[in-house]
């Protein structure tokens, strides 16, 4: 190896060696995500009573629609169940509909919350702060509240009685702090669900639980259709 290689990979290893910690990047970013925990709080004011949106309104017409693009990596847009807008830590509630649709923000928001649950962090500091970075610059905020949710019920190990979910969905405009559309919306199982089991294991309950992750899926494949439907986005799952 010459003399100048030597010196580059000693520059590039003092470079590396200088980058900023983990909890660097955290305290870098707590401020930030302390305020939009606080500003989120306050929009959870702004959603109507439950029960209170019954029509789909108008088709929006944006400047800048919403892109949840998972495929093409493309999203300016958070995903949260309604009591994670007042309480990021909250999650969705005890055998909630959990749709599961959030990313950075609310990972940021849990990360530097004083109930994190990153005892450590072994990950690449510089893709953490990109990380957190992504998720404060997030334009729009979708959020789902449950109406009501019965869920199927396997009656035995052929056949289950089929459920459903209602929800009102809100977009909201995180810059300007308002509520710019809601719907109320439902999803149902379909009429059979394939599913897969091992030898021994309990058939009726595999249903089950195949029949609830239908359930699921359906009701995230419905969402994406009614926000592409009524925002102009692109909503696309992977």
């Amino acid at each position: 190896m010459s003399a100048r290689m030597t010196f580059l990979v000693a520059v590039v290893a003092v470079a590396s060696a200088c980058g900023p910690s983990a909890e660097e990047v955290f305290a870098k970013h707590r401020p930030a995500y302390a305020a939009r925990r606080a500003e989120l709080a306050e929009m959870a004011k702004l959603l109507p009573a439950p029960g209170s949106v019954t029509e789909p309104e108008e088709k929006l017409f944006l400047d800048s629609p919403p892109r949840y693009d998972e495929p093409a990596g493309r999203i300016d847009t958070e995903m949260l169940m309604e009591p994670e807008l007042s309480d990021p830590d909250a999650g969705a509630g005890t055998d909630a509909l959990d749709l599961r649709l959030s990313g950075e923000l609310l990972r940021g928001l849990r990360w530097t919350g004083p109930t994190s649950p990153l005892r450590s962090f072994e990950g690449d500091p510089e893709a953490l702060d990109r990380e957190l970075a992504a998720g404060l610059a997030r334009r729009w905020l979708v959020v789902t509240r449950i109406l009501s949710h019965d869920p199927p019920v396997a009656m035995d190990a052929e056949h289950f009685e089929p459920g459903s979910a209602r929800f009102e969905t809100f977009v909201l405009d995180l810059p300007a702090k308002r509520v710019v559309q809601g719907f109320r919306w439902s999803a149902h199982s379909s009429d059979r669900v394939d599913f897969a089991y091992r030898e021994g294991e309990d058939k009726q309950a595999r249903l089950a639980a195949w029949a609830r992750s239908d359930l699921w899926e359906n009701s995230r494949k419905e969402l994406f259709r009614l926000l592409t439907e009524f925002t102009n986005g692109t909503f696309v799952l992977k």
